[in-house]
């Protein structure tokens, strides 16, 4: 009988720790790329966990889905009218991610959770929205507009798309246009008048540019002979002061030796 007591000990332990294993094997801890939603309670909620949080999840009764929480590059191309009915290609990418709150997280879940690849679905959905949005502000801009001011294209897209994908659960972290042409040539003829200008731009620059270097040779020029002609005339007027020193030292000479001899004279006459 003792035997037996062990025994049946023993083999409630062993069940007893098997339940523990087994719960504690229903404590799921959310990875860092994805975001849990628990389903099955009595309430008929969902529960989210944030990605890297941790929660039981009832046997049998609840199950687990998860949403991805990575950020998605999704590249997307549209032709399309401008707003002179002329056709315009312009490529663009995209950051687009499941939005941080329980709110874009339910709005999400209730969109894509259930789908066979549910990356895939969520990449679809924000290429389908990010394309209708860069067609209709295309067809409310002109090619010119297009060309010289992409940022506010960018802003427009950026702006309609932020408002269709949040009913989607999703945010759009950056978009970026990265080309913009057309089939018929008309871009190009854009550049024509403006290549033109610069062209016109350059060669006025390089005129003003020999313009400069043609008076400041002429400056360098005059200053040189200027400074030659103080030079000679300096020693000129050097000259002229020696000779008019020699002269009047001559003259003062002379009459000194005329008086000297007029004396002489005088003396002997005397």
């Amino acid at each position: 009988m003792g035997v037996s007591l062990i025994g049946l000990i023993a083999i409630v332990a062993i069940i007893v720790l098997a339940a523990v294993a087994y719960l504690f094997s229903r404590i799921v801890v959310v990875p860092s790329n994805l975001t849990g939603l628990i389903s099955g309670s009595n309430r008929g909620t969902v529960k989210i966990v944030h990605p890297g949080g941790r929660d039981f999840v009832l046997p049998v009764i609840q199950t687990i889905q998860y949403l991805p929480f990575t950020q998605t590059t999704i590249g997307f191309k549209v032709t399309a009218e401008d707003e002179n009915k002329i056709n315009v290609n312009v490529a663009a990418v995209a950051a687009v991610k499941v939005g941080d709150s329980d709110e874009q997280v339910r709005a999400a879940a209730k969109r894509f959770l259930g789908k066979p690849n549910t990356d895939q679905a969520i990449a679809d959905s924000a290429r389908e929205a990010l394309i209708g949005s860069l067609r209709s502000i295309i067809g409310h801009m002109t090619v010119t507009d297009l060309i010289s001011d992409r940022d506010a294209l960018q802003r427009n897209v950026f702006d309609d798309a932020k408002s269709i994908m949040a009913n989607m659960g999703l945010e759009i972290d950056m978009l970026q246009v990265s080309e913009i042409t057309d089939a018929g040539g008309y871009i190009e003829s854009l550049g024509v008048p403006e290549q033109q200008r610069v062209e016109k731009d350059a060669r006025i620059a390089r005129a003003n540019a020999e313009r400069e270097a043609i008076i400041a040779d002429a400056q360098k020029q005059k200053d040189s002979l200027l400074s030659q002609l103080d030079q000679e005339r300096e020693l000129l007027e050097n000259k002229i002061n020696g000779l008019r020193t020699f002269e009047a030292e001559y003259r003062t000479n002379l009459r000194n030796h005329l008086e000297t001899l007029l004396k002489e004279v005088d003396n002997g006459e005397n």
